[in-house]
Order: C-alpha cells, then structure tokens, then sequence
C-alpha cells in the first residue's frame, strides 16, 4: 500500500474490532477469506 499510494504518508493502522453487527460480521468474515 505505501509503495502505491500517492500521499507522503498514507494512513494504514490495525484496530481490533471489539464488536459489531452479528450480519456484517459474518459478511465480513466470508468475503476476507
């Protein structure tokens, strides 16, 4: 992602995810895979 982006400096972090809608997380859990 750096390498690619145009910005000096890109915002990339990681966030635990704590909790969320039961639905978007199986979404997300079944497109991530």
């Amino acid at each position: 992602v750096k390498e690619l982006h145009s910005y000096t400096v890109p915002e990339v972090i990681a966030l635990p995810i704590i909790e969320g809608s039961e639905d978007y997380l199986r979404w997300l859990d079944e497109v991530t895979k």
